[in-house]
């Protein structure tokens, strides 16, 4: 799905004295829609959700824009591993200074690690569960919560 936010009429107007709404939107549509796009249509912005985090989870319903919850998991799951990627790649600075020390720490320093890198296998119920985007967007498992931002 593609959203086209387009030059303020006013704006436009100004550069093109006497332009009417009707022409405008003509102008808009020809500038910006593409000859094979497939339902095209001109929504309010009232009728797009004003939260982007699940914008690659947007759907067309007519002329309103709804998230799609299956897909929203989907997003929110990425979301989570780029938190947890970001955390293993912390960890492995950890884990080489502890296989250095020898003391036996790398050992449970791998075993976190793991733990992180099977999370999305471990939440899956968890968040297939969730049946509320704001529930889903502010989902996230305890292992995670320290790198959250």
């Amino acid at each position: 799905m593609c959203v086209v936010t387009p030059v303020l009429f006013d704006a436009l107007q100004k550069e093109m004295p006497g332009l009417t709404l009707d022409e405008y939107k003509q102008l808009i549509w020809n500038a910006s829609v593409p000859d094979d796009a497939i339902n095209p249509a001109w929504v309010e912005d009232s009728a797009i959700p004003e939260d982007g985090y699940f914008r690659d989870a947007w759907k067309q319903n007519g002329l309103k824009v709804n998230v799609d919850l299956p897909l929203a998991r989907g997003v929110h799951l990425d979301q989570l591993r780029g938190l947890r990627n970001e955390k293993l790649k912390a960890m492995d600075v950890q884990y080489m200074q502890a296989l250095h020390k020898k003391d036996g720490s790398d050992v449970v320093i791998a075993q976190q690690m793991q733990d992180l890198r099977d999370m999305t296998t471990i939440f899956a119920e968890d968040i297939a569960a969730i049946n509320n985007l704001s529930t889903l967007k502010d989902y996230t498992p305890l292992i995670l919560l320290e790198v959250k931002k």
